[in-house]
């Protein structure tokens, strides 16, 4: 409905704020919008009416331009991005409503960021959730590949003009 869609705004505007105190706060809101929401609401969450994706996707360059997952945790709060509730919230943004992948693969740092993030493979194996993150990032890298398997081989092949397997 029109009061909650434009709650969902507001929380998408507040976590791409960088100024503002509340932002990981409504973050981890947004994470209220999608648990146990059906396949339809997810899609709508997913869609191109809200930019959902294109904001997580923003947090997760953010944390790549800051070295990655784990050197995330040492920058200043405002940029501290809580990568593992990013990634989980696109794992559930695309794994549940499989027609949010094509526009996924269609953004290009999509797949270029799960990619970044797997390549720290040997620093996340040690570190607190990292394992999950890891199992969530490929995770989604898996269904893009088995519902849109040209799409996502397009895209994991224009990974930095290398094969993203061969890169990882």
């Amino acid at each position: 409905n029109a009061a909650d869609a434009q709650r969902l705004q507001s929380v998408l505007d507040s976590i791409t704020d960088e100024s503002s105190a509340q932002r990981w706060a409504a973050l981890d809101q947004l994470r209220y919008f999608c648990d146990g929401a059906d396949t339809m609401l997810l899609e709508a969450i997913g869609g191109k009416k809200f930019g959902t994706l294109a904001v997580l996707l923003q947090m997760l360059d953010m944390a790549t331009e800051m070295g990655g997952p784990i050197a995330v945790r040492t920058a200043p709060e405002h940029h501290r991005v809580p990568v593992g509730l990013v990634v989980s919230l696109i794992e559930c943004l695309l794994c549940n409503a499989t027609s949010n992948l094509k526009p996924f693969l269609k953004n290009a740092a999509g797949v270029k960021n799960l990619v970044s993030l797997v390549s720290y493979h040997e620093e996340l194996m040690f570190a607190e959730h990292g394992p999950e993150i890891l199992d969530r990032a490929c995770n989604i890298l898996c269904y893009c590949t088995f519902y849109h398997p040209s799409s996502a081989t397009a895209a994991f092949t224009a990974v930095d003009g290398a094969c993203a397997p061969r890169r990882v």
